[in-house]
């Protein structure tokens, strides 16, 4: 693989050049790089950032005012290109009401200053619009991933299976997002789980806000 580097488009392209005659048709349903109407911008500022310049731009900035900090720029404009679904919509909505009810709760129970550190490394701030470029980016690695999987699957005693090191990014985008981002294990259970906490605690919060007026 040395002669590719960090050249994130030309392995595309060479992933699309294989023969997937031999795919399962729920493989070959898989988007493939091209369809991504971000690009060519988000592969090639993807492989920008592999090559060093993206890394460690805010740091060459640092002793050098000539350095072109761009990969801010690059992304903020990929960002107005892309619309995040309803689906995220939703997901990330339904996660800041959990964790605010949480929250919340630790407040009530004077519990706010010991779980506060641990809250905040749960609640970390997801943008629905960096969120949407982001997941295009893992559709990318999705689609890779599938066709390697699927086409080197039992094919050399010697050849691990690639699916079983891939696994994580084998799911679509959005149930990824769910599971290993908003961290929404079960989504029918957690939306019972809030109707009946403010069914019991839903008066938490509106003291607050009558102290405030």
């Amino acid at each position: 693989m040395k002669k590719y580097g960090h050249r994130i488009g030309g392995l595309l392209e060479a992933v699309e050049r294989l023969d997937s005659s031999s795919l399962s048709q729920s493989v070959k349903t898989v988007q493939t790089c091209r369809d991504d109407d971000l690009d060519p911008t988000l592969t090639q500022a993807l492989e920008r950032f592999a090559n060093g310049a993206g890394r460690y731009e805010h740091l060459d900035s640092l002793w050098d005012k000539e350095t072109d900090v761009a990969t801010l720029k690059i992304w903020t404009e990929l960002c107005g290109r892309a619309a995040p679904s309803e689906r995220v919509r939703e997901l990330i909505a339904l996660r800041n009401v959990v964790v605010e009810r949480m929250r919340l709760l630790s407040t009530h129970g004077h519990l706010e200053g010991s779980a506060y550190a641990l809250l905040e490394s749960l609640d970390p701030y997801l943008s629905e619009l960096s969120t949407a470029v982001a997941l295009r980016l893992y559709d990318k690695a999705r689609w890779v991933a599938k066709t390697l999987d699927g086409l080197t699957y039992y094919t050399h005693q010697e050849l691990p299976l690639l699916g079983e090191a891939v696994e994580a990014i084998c799911p679509p985008a959005e149930s990824f997002f769910q599971y290993s981002v908003a961290r929404i294990e079960d989504e029918q259970a957690t939306v019972e789980d809030l109707e009946n906490h403010f069914k019991h605690f839903g008066h938490l919060g509106e003291d607050d806000g009558e102290m405030e007026d």
